[in-house]
């Protein structure tokens, strides 16, 4: 694992992936300027917790587990979905 690190390719890729994470995330946030977007490169958060609709996230989350995706909920009464797709 830490030879992938030492690849210029593999940090490139992740670079690009993060960009397209971000772009695709604010594209959402766009739609529903209920939801709070926080995070950098490849970890991120939407967060429902300004809204009050914390069990909002976790419908969202039981859904996206559902469909074999993996997310977390977490912060104050799990209203953030928190996003970290794989590297590779």
């Amino acid at each position: 694992a830490i030879k992938l690190w030492e690849d210029p390719a593999f940090i490139d890729s992740i670079k690009e992936k993060s960009i397209i994470l971000e772009h695709t995330l604010k594209s959402i946030i766009n739609k529903f300027p209920f939801i709070t977007l926080k995070g950098k490169g490849m970890i991120w958060g939407l967060s429902f917790e300004d809204a009050k609709l914390d069990q909002l996230a976790k419908l969202i989350a039981k859904n996206c587990f559902q469909r074999k995706l993996l997310v977390e909920t977490c912060g104050r009464k799990n209203g953030v979905i928190k996003l970290m797709p794989a590297l590779t």
